[in-house]
């Protein structure tokens, strides 16, 4: 996969742990594991716009300092929950990126 040669080509190997699988298995797996993260990167299928049970699964492996990346279609709004603010939001065309973190004010 693209995200392992560029890993590789970066020398990160050692630093970062790529997933490719559903997000309903790999996060309590994950969590089972004791994994905490300090970037998550997220790439849903564009129409699934309503990701309030993803945002809130990630509750269990992140902190109040991790970054959240997702990517989704342009002029399309994701829906997450409350306690995530989003931090900045960037687009490509029919691509976007927002940053969330956990809202430490709730």
């Amino acid at each position: 996969i693209i995200q392992k040669k560029n890993a590789e080509r970066l020398g990160f190997t050692d630093h970062i742990r790529i997933y490719c699988c559903d997000w309903h298995n790999a996060v309590p797996e994950l969590y089972k594991q004791g994994s905490v993260f300090d970037i998550v990167f997220l790439d849903p299928p564009y129409a699934m716009v309503n990701l309030t049970d993803v945002f809130e699964t990630l509750i269990s492996v992140i902190t109040s300092e991790t970054i959240i990346i997702l990517e989704h279609q342009t002029n399309t709004q994701p829906v997450v929950p409350e306690c995530y603010e989003i931090i900045k939001q960037r687009s490509w065309g029919f691509a976007s990126a927002n940053i969330y973190k956990l809202n430490k004010n709730i």
